[in-house]
């Protein structure tokens, strides 16, 4: 989702792993940002085998044995319960609670963000949701000259196109307060959005034509419409709890005086504090939690 560098190595040629009649192919390995994935190119330049991130395998296959042959009716993959972190103590009425505290195993605890929402201790964080009558909210456009890239446009959050423009105007329904604004950009997502799971990699105008989405539909839109309003807007990536374990999950945070954790899927302002991030910034940040999923251990210490 942007441009940096990648490092490749040839390492040798090789049987290609799972293959018939000794196949030979090229065994390439590649590392970006931390990320490394093994692959198998033929002489033709074809990958005939991959191997990534979050234990999955690609093989070159016809058409028909990929949709045909060699599966059961009991094959069917749910990645996202796969992938999911269960834990061993329920958090009753999770949209409600006010504090959550965890510990957290598994990964890296030193790239995990620690701010006065989501504070580390050791390999505890705890996090609180924010009190919006001591939030320091602003007339908008926000003139402050310390979160510029926080309203500015991307590839992926288009709010200098005209139909965002538009859409951000009627959505924020004349009103110059942020705290009133993001009310109002809220509200206008939640008649205006139809909440489908979908496999995409986002931008703004692509969701204001299909008013459809999962969780990166809904934070891609409302970062853009808020940023087209003059209101600092970052997207971030993290878990968050249902139903007795964390799933991935995207939102956003605005910023007055401090970052607000706002979540337009489940149009929650302040988002409840069982969301727990590890990345943020704007939508092509949100591969870096590629390095969380798969290895990420959960332990619920208390709520309330």
């Amino acid at each position: 989702m942007k441009n940096d560098v990648i490092h490749v190595s040839v390492e040798r040629r090789e049987a290609v792993p799972g293959e018939p009649d000794n196949q030979q192919a090229w065994r390439i390995r590649e590392e970006f940002h931390g990320i490394r994935t093994t692959a198998w190119i033929d002489d033709t330049g074809a990958v005939v085998r991959e191997e990534g991130p979050l234990g999955l395998t690609l093989r070159r296959t016809s058409e028909h044995h990929a949709v045909y042959e060699g599966w059961a009716t009991d094959t069917a993959l749910d990645l996202v319960q796969t992938v999911a972190v269960p834990v061993a103590r329920t958090i009753e009425n999770p949209r409600d609670i006010q504090m959550l505290r965890v510990r957290l195993h598994g990964i890296d605890l030193d790239q995990v963000p620690s701010d006065p929402r989501q504070l580390r201790a050791g390999d505890t964080f705890t996090i609180t949701r924010e009190n919006l009558a001591a939030a320091h909210t602003y007339p908008l456009p926000y003139t402050g000259t310390d979160h510029r890239d926080d309203l500015n446009a991307t590839p992926l959050l288009q709010i200098d196109h005209p139909r965002v423009r538009e859409a951000a105007t009627e959505a924020a329904g004349g009103e110059h307060d942020a705290v009133r604004a993001v009310q109002q950009v809220l509200n206008w997502m939640h008649g205006y959005m139809k909440q489908v799971p979908t496999v995409s990699i986002p931008n703004a105008l692509q969701v204001l034509d299909e008013r459809q989405g999962d969780c990166n539909e809904h934070s891609v839109l409302f970062a853009a419409l808020t940023r087209a309003i003059g209101l600092p807007t970052r997207v971030v990536a993290g878990v968050v709890y249902l139903e007795g374990a964390f799933y991935y999950h995207a939102w956003d945070e605005v910023w007055l005086g401090e970052w607000v954790a706002v979540d337009p899927t489940f149009n929650q302002f302040p988002a409840d504090p069982t969301h727990l991030k590890f990345v943020q910034g704007g939508p092509e940040e949100q591969f870096e939690i590629l390095h969380v999923i798969g290895r990420l251990g959960i332990d619920v210490l208390a709520s309330g």
